[in-house]
């Protein structure tokens, strides 16, 4: 039942109080042995039903204040670059596509990638974590972190209403209006409940007026102040609230309110590999590098700027120093359909050849790899000839170790499904004590094991970063995406981790384990009140001052048990 008919429900009883008071003091006037008259009930009602709102408004407004005011912090001005001069304009004159120069010390008030220059951001209203973090070019900056230290150019991808900070208040929106079975369950017991008082108070009336009909009107009404279920209507949007506000803090954006109510029925968690459990910054290992005489700096180049449109993470490893062209100028590469295949590689057509990068299935090699190999090998073939062959390595992530061992020791079963087909898929596994290890998964076969543990009953909780984990999300029951990933993975998750850590995992887990728990307290302890409080003000030993007390203190016990959720 809507807090509008609540309020009108409320509203009613005194405007009956008022009526019948008025109605005895124009018949009898001042004689109290002729009748009685409830003004003052009606004040006391008012009085202690204000103090009760707003006790229970100021305990509501600690968990909605931290995320209220994160837009209203952001500049309304920007230095736009345009034809070499710099103009500020205000925020609302800017475009997608627009390039503006942000300044040491200033805050961000769009989305967009850098795309001259390198710096520190400080993401802390975003991720809750203070550590700066390094961004060169083509890395993402989001509205509301601070620039440190960097003088750099920043290309408009989001403004407004659609960047990521706004989209973490209206996601809190959508996110506290959302009805969990319980709570679905316990709308349904208060329609009736509410039916079934309407009943029990006419009855009570009735019964007094036979007994003791001085006494009808107001125990009659003691009944419908005590038993008014605030408290339920409470129960589930003020534990969401709290939380959200909790997870946010956190850095972590939940998109999907149901999936956050699935995660307390989670019975095994997927991982993927690449950016997930590592660090995703690959880095060239010379040792298992080979470069044929075809590869030429020209050539060098063009690799550079095909890696450039990829998003996988083992492309940022192939920067210009790496391929020993710094100061090459990039600008005469011209490179034409260009497609990226997924969990493969990249191709394109270069000087009218094609030029491919990727695994060696897909390049087609036969060139020999050892099966016991720990690194990955990425081959560039030009014109349907290996010219290159790159050993990149990764490092776990220092959080990955504990996370999968509290995982374990909350009776989860831990599975890796990874698409790199080298043995440090196993290695990885092995060091973690993964319950299952599955390597070279594509995207396909991915999502059939999810699928195949479905169908045995089981709830899977999927964790990746890649574009190849996309639809592995939309087979699993819950899904959990990095923001370092791709923003097709981003856009397909439940659940997205802003400041890359894995013991988000365990926090969310935990969370939602903690507001259903809370949420059934609160519905169980509404409940319960109305109960013993009903035959007790049937009886007439509730006057209507004490029931408003009672009516207060169930809907602020209900808050003040919801803010324990902000508890670190």
């Amino acid at each position: 039942m809507s807090p509008l008919i609540y309020g009108c429900f409320r509203r009613g009883r005194y405007l009956r109080c008022f009526f019948i008071s008025f109605f005895q003091l124009l018949k009898y006037g001042f004689d109290g042995n002729r009748g009685e008259v409830y003004f003052e009930s009606i004040s006391m009602f008012t009085l202690l039903l204000l103090i009760g709102k707003y006790l229970e408004f100021k305990a509501k407004s600690r968990a909605i204040l931290s995320n209220a005011n994160l837009n209203k912090s952001l500049p309304i001005f920007a230095n736009r670059f345009e034809n070499g001069q710099i103009t500020t304009v205000l925020i609302q004159k800017l475009n997608i596509g627009d390039t503006i120069v942000v300044k040491p010390g200033e805050q961000f008030a769009v989305d967009g990638k850098i795309v001259n220059g390198e710096t520190t951001v400080n993401e802390s209203v975003l991720t809750g974590e203070f550590s700066p973090i390094f961004k060169h070019f083509g890395d993402p900056v989001l509205a509301g972190s601070i620039n440190n230290d960097g003088n750099i150019k920043v290309e408009i991808t989001a403004l407004g209403s659609n960047t990521t900070l706004a989209k973490i208040g209206q996601l809190q929106e959508e996110f506290t209006k959302h009805r969990p079975k319980l709570s679905q369950f316990a709308d349904k017991i208060a329609h009736y409940f509410v039916i079934g008082q309407l009943i029990i108070a006419f009855i009570t009336y009735l019964i007094w007026l036979n007994v003791s009909p001085d006494d009808a009107i107001w125990i009659s009404l003691s009944v419908l102040v005590a038993t008014c279920p605030c408290a339920l209507s409470l129960a589930t949007p003020t534990a969401y609230t709290c939380i959200l506000s909790k997870l946010n803090r956190k850095g972590i954006l939940v998109k999907d309110a149901l999936a956050f109510e699935q995660l307390t029925e989670i019975t095994h968690v997927a991982f993927d590999k690449t950016g997930t459990l590592t660090t995703g910054r690959f880095e060239i290992n010379a040792n298992g590098t080979e470069l044929s005489s075809e590869f030429t700096t020209e050539l060098a180049a063009a690799v550079y700027l095909l890696q450039c449109h990829s998003e996988h993470p083992i492309a940022k490893a192939f920067t210009t120093e790496n391929l020993g062209i710094l100061n090459r100028d990039i600008g005469t590469i011209n490179l034409t359909d260009i497609v990226s295949h997924i969990g493969q590689g990249i191709s394109a057509t270069y000087n009218e050849k094609t030029l491919k990068i990727g695994t060696p299935e897909f390049i087609g090699s036969t060139l020999h790899l050892p099966k016991n190999r720990t690194v990955q090998n990425v081959l560039v073939s030009y014109d349907n000839r290996l010219c290159a062959q790159f050993s990149v390595t990764d490092n776990l992530k220092p959080d990955s170790e504990i996370t999968i061992s509290n995982l374990k020791q909350k009776g989860l079963t831990t599975l890796l499904v990874t698409g790199d087909p080298s043995e440090s898929g196993n290695v990885i596994g092995k060091k973690l004590n993964f319950d299952h290890i599955y390597t070279g998964c594509d995207p396909k076969s991915k999502a059939d094991k999810i699928v195949s543990l479905q169908s045995e009953g089981n709830n899977i909780l999927m964790i990746g970063d890649g574009i190849n984990d996309a639809p592995v999300f939309g087979a699993s029951n819950v899904s959990i995406a990095m923001s370092s990933g791709a923003d097709m993975t981003k856009h397909s998750a439940d659940i997205i981790v802003l400041n890359n850590k894995l013991t988000a995992v365990e926090t969310l887990l935990t969370a939602a384990l903690e507001t259903k728990q809370t949420i059934r307290n609160n519905l169980y302890w509404s409940l319960i009140y109305n109960m013993i409080i009903l035959p007790v003000a049937m009886l007439g030993l509730v006057p209507p001052y004490i029931a408003v007390l009672g009516m207060s203190a169930s809907s602020i016990l209900v808050v003040s048990n919801s803010l324990k959720l902000l508890r670190d």
